[in-house]
């Protein structure tokens, strides 16, 4: 996707809220204070329809803009928008199935980040290619470390790298840590350990395999390892996912059959993270879940695994609370993005 022009993200930000015509977009603009002439914004506006992040409809005074389901789901989110959105008083949100459907039918990577993903794969493929089996495995270790730490960390873990590096290798828990933090990184161990032995199993994952590593990520941690029968709140967050059992387990059989029917690996990675993290089909636990079945997906296709070694925390929880509360996967998919380059990168670099 283009990057857009200050005119085009303000334009954006006030059709994610509501259609408008042409001179409440101006008026709109004006008060950020930004003056333009109309035949200007209407330029603009064609870059956006070009891109199909926006629409209209009507026509003379009557004719209102509106934001598409791809603009909404894939338009760029700025910092400032988000932390002004984040920073209202906000109505509950409650859960919207066609969100979770567009991530199937929509194209979520425009053509030249999936040339850049694709040239990502090959140098991937490439260097193991030419590396021995002592080597790989080596990497593959150092992989693991970093995801239990940065995906723990992202649940509030205090452990940083080289202490979860002590706890995996020499299991030697950190002074001053609960017992339960060191768990919670030990069980991603086993789960990424289970994922990289049964690879095949996760070219099309199902629920059964879902609920398997759910359990293997809160063993010993005392939480349920059963889809939940009651509703949860997110921290943070405004939205309220879906409480009945049964409407849970069906749409979480409904989120895996879309995305095993989709094509390309980086969309269905993409997809996993999303939408186990918005069903919530557990009582706690759910974005660990996610980020370890789209690694499956990953290794069942041999590519690149997400790592997250350099992603921060919270903005990992704003790209969630993006999705949940305003259907935007934008900044989740930025954060896959730089995971992918940061790990070839590395490899580059070695």
């Amino acid at each position: 996707m283009k990057k857009l022009t200050h005119i085009q993200q303000l334009v954006i930000e006030h059709l994610r809220q509501n259609e408008a015509s042409t001179a409440k977009l101006l008026m709109v603009l004006a008060q950020n204070d930004v003056t333009i002439s109309e035949d200007s914004l209407v330029r603009h506006m064609a870059q956006l329809k070009d891109q199909g992040l926006i629409e209209s409809s009507g026509k003379g005074p009557a004719r209102r803009h509106h934001i598409t389901d791809k603009g909404r789901l894939l338009s760029p989110f700025s910092d400032s928008d988000l932390n002004e959105y984040l920073s209202k008083d906000r109505e509950p949100i409650r859960y919207n199935p066609d969100w979770l459907t567009e991530l199937t039918i929509l194209e979520l990577f425009e053509n030249e980040e999936k040339s850049e993903l694709l040239d990502l794969e090959n140098k991937f493929r490439d260097f193991f290619t030419n590396t021995n089996n002592t080597i790989r495995d080596r990497w593959y270790q150092k992989w693991l470390i970093e995801f239990a730490w940065k995906s723990s960390a992202i649940e509030g873990n205090t452990y940083n790298v080289l202490e979860t590096e002590t706890l995996l290798l020499d299991r030697i828990e950190a002074t001053g840590k609960s017992h339960a933090e060191a768990v919670m990184i030990i069980n991603h161990q086993s789960a990424i350990r289970y994922v990289y032995d049964n690879r095949e199993s996760f070219i099309k994952p199902d629920t059964k395999l879902t609920k398997n590593i759910h359990s293997l990520l809160v063993n010993g941690l005392g939480v349920s390892s059963t889809v939940r029968d009651r509703g949860v709140g997110i921290s943070g967050s405004v939205y309220r996912p879906l409480a009945s059992k049964k409407e849970i387990q069906s749409e979480l059989e409904r989120a895996l059959m879309n995305i095993n029917s989709k094509q390309n690996i980086w969309s269905k990675t993409l997809a996993m993270v999303l939408s186990i993290s918005y069903i919530q089909p557990f009582e706690d636990g759910n974005k660990r879940t996610a980020r370890v079945m789209a690694n499956g997906l990953l290794y069942a296709d041999n590519n690149i695994p997400l790592v997250f070694g350099n992603i921060d925390p919270t903005l990992y929880r704003r790209a969630c609370i993006a999705f949940y509360e305003l259907g935007n996967a934008s900044i989740m998919k930025n954060i896959l993005l730089d995971s992918w380059r940061e790990t070839i990168s590395e490899l580059n670099n070695n």
